[in-house]
């Protein structure tokens, strides 16, 4: 039989069934009378626990409250959706569960009914990422709730009408570090990996994934054959434009890359303190980051406010046309179009001595 009390101005109730005892209390003024008539409804209650009756369900019928079942919640479908949603590439997987876990995991244990459009764009609005970072985590929030749309746990999604519109934004041009910053921040990083890794990344130009997949077996003396890349936290047997190419590298980086345990246990030339592979180059970057605000250099970022990817690249490419090293020879190098270098990088371009003492020739008199 339910036990009732009078409890801080509510009415308390304990039922036992078969040895497991259930309590709560109920928003009820625990009048003498109220206490007589809710001992009908602990009755017809406890009768259901009986039945076999979720205690949950019980205890929310008694308090007034609607239960929600925790398939409602955010975390349940966001579940659902992980363990079904096909991808051709774990690493695919991967990025909607990293996706998820940073940008949605606050809300993971609300129900999804309970879910406002205002807070969730706060919650992203909060992150300074790039926007199409915020489409992709944008885009698997609603993946994620097409599934409480099809359970009808909700009758629409708060991301319906939710569009991450690309503003028209003033192109940045190109932001290299000169060769005294450049050399100021390089010997202002503190630790021997992240050095390693920055030297060869302001002498070669290389791109992030493929300093991450270098191989000691792609490296001599003299150059690196950029084949492998690190992308989406997975190892390739390819490059981001799909295409090989030789970078020529200078003796003193050479003598900077030598010194690094890892060359004699083969495998990748940069590899964590403990010996793994690099998934992505997050640690490396605390160091860089470190390194600015030790030396005052300027940290390179894009007009929203997020860091420029490979900020190293343009600084090569840079001082590689100012140099007079040759259009063609730089894109072949840093494995770029030449139309793409000459349009973001024409005003560090050292034009040919042959075509000025041509145009001098043609046009140089006025006649």
């Amino acid at each position: 039989m339910a036990s009732i009390w009078a409890k801080d101005k509510r009415i308390a109730v304990r039922f036992k069934i078969k040895g497991q005892s259930f309590v709560t209390t109920v928003p009820i003024k625990p009048t003498v009378q109220n206490l007589r008539a809710f001992k009908k409804v602990a009755e017809e209650k406890e009768a259901l626990l009986r039945a076999g009756t979720a205690w949950e369900v019980v205890r929310a019928d008694l308090r007034g409250e609607k239960y929600e079942q925790p398939g409602e919640t955010l975390g349940y479908y966001a579940q659902h959706y992980l363990d079904t949603v096909e991808v051709d590439e774990s690493s695919t997987l991967k990025s909607y569960q990293s996706l998820y876990n940073r940008y949605w995991l606050q809300f993971d244990q609300r129900t999804v009914s309970s879910l406002l459009q205002s807070e969730l764009k706060k919650a992203l609005n909060g992150h300074t990422v790039s926007l199409k970072t915020k489409k992709n985590a944008l885009s698997v929030l609603s993946a994620i709730l097409k599934g409480a749309l099809a359970d009808k746990a909700i009758t629409s999604s708060p991301t319906d009408g939710w569009v991450i519109k690309q503003t028209k934004i003033k192109r940045v041009l190109v932001d290299p570090y000169t060769v005294e910053e450049r050399d100021l921040l390089l010997s202002s990083i503190d630790n021997d990996i992240a050095y390693r890794f920055f030297y060869t990344a302001f002498f070669t130009g290389m791109r992030t994934g493929e300093l991450l997949g270098l191989d000691w077996e792609n490296l001599s003396p003299d150059k690196i054959l950029v084949k492998e890349s690190m992308r989406r936290r997975s190892l390739k047997d390819s490059t981001k434009t799909n295409t090989e190419r030789i970078v020529p590298i200078p003796s003193h980086l050479w003598k900077v890359l030598e010194s690094s345990p890892s060359r004699w246990k083969k495998g990748l030339v940069f590899t964590t303190p403990t010996n793994l592979m690099f998934k992505d180059a997050d640690w490396l970057m605390e160091f860089f980051k470190k390194a600015h605000d030790t030396s005052g250099v300027k940290r390179r970022l894009r007009s929203d406010g997020s860091p420029r990817p490979y900020p190293w690249r343009s600084t090569y490419i840079s001082n590689a046309l100012s140099s007079g090293m040759s259009l063609g020879l730089v894109a072949e190098i840093a494995g770029d179009n030449p139309t793409t270098i000459q349009k973001h990088y024409h005003k560090y371009m050292d034009m040919d001595g042959h075509a000025k003492s041509e145009v001098e020739r043609v046009f140089g008199e006025n006649v």
